[in-house]
């Protein structure tokens, strides 16, 4: 009997995520680090292996033809639709690889492969908890970068460029986004001592400059919900207080009628969510 396994593939700028389910259950879970400063080889062989651990768990034979196997991949910036990488700002040494055409030379021509860009993998995991109906739901990834993603009326907003960058929008002057709420803006000249008031004013301004940038998108699309995800949550208790201060203060709508959702699992919504590109 033909059985369908599902593999979701969550790459980021410090690491790649990756699941294997098969319609009722995720099987197995992995995770590795990764930076831009590894060769590109390197870090393509480090997500071969990675899916190779997956198939090898539950005896995926690419000779086997008694199985389907579907391989989701969430990818940090712009690709084209046969899966050639375009631009990816932090992990600029995979632009030009095409992962469609490597996973299928590697584990099969029978194989299926889906390239989003990895801010939309929230929605897609969202949208399998059947939590998207009709709604309007801002998805925002905070980590090595800030990637965005928009569910309008319970459809993913989707662009020429496959992609909502929200993270290129200007705040003050020169300044975007990505250079106000991303690690490389919060995790600067912090010395450690989360408590201290040196610390303490970088969090404070942190938490208003996202709560500013979530209250102007409200401004214009209204939401019902916003998701945070992503390696800076783990510091949610720190900010989220000033979040929830400047986007009341600066939203024309009632923003108390908008659920935040924060410190969300980062592996379940986007390695999780590659997975169910195919549902």
């Amino acid at each position: 009997m033909e059985k369908t396994y599902f593999i979701g593939v969550d790459i980021g700028g410090s690491r790649i995520k990756a699941v294997i389910r098969d319609d009722n259950s995720i099987l197995k879970e992995k995770i590795i680090n990764t930076n831009s400063n590894l060769d590109k080889d390197i870090i393509i062989q480090s997500i071969i292996n990675l899916i190779q651990d997956l198939f090898n768990f539950v005896e995926l034979d690419k000779n086997n033809n008694s199985h389907v196997c579907c391989i989701g991949v969430g990818v940090p910036g712009i690709f084209e639709e046969n899966g050639k990488i375009i631009n990816l700002p932090n992990l600029s040494v995979l632009n030009g690889v095409n992962f469609s055409s490597i996973f299928k030379e590697e584990f099969g021509s029978n194989i299926k492969v889906k390239i989003v860009n990895d801010a939309t993998l929230p929605f897609y995991y969202y949208k399998s908890l059947n939590d998207v109906e009709s709604k309007n739901i801002l998805f925002l990834t905070l980590g090595t970068g800030i990637g965005s993603s928009l569910c309008l009326n319970g459809n993913l907003h989707t662009s020429k460029f496959n992609s909502t960058e929200i993270s290129r929008c200007y705040m003050f002057g020169d300044k975007i986004c990505e250079d106000l709420i991303s690690e490389k803006y919060l995790l600067t000249d912090l010395d450690g001592n989360l408590e201290d008031n040196k610390d303490k004013i970088k969090f404070d301004f942190y938490g208003k400059n996202l709560g500013l940038v979530i209250s102007n998108l409200h401004n214009v699309l209204g939401f019902d919900k916003v998701v945070l995800s992503g390696g800076i949550c783990k510091f949610e208790k720190y900010f989220y207080s000033d979040l929830v201060s400047e986007f009341e203060k600066k939203s024309y709508f009632k923003a108390c009628d908008v659920e935040i959702l924060k410190n969300v699992d980062d592996l379940e919504i986007g390695a999780v969510g590659a997975s169910y590109l195919f549902d």
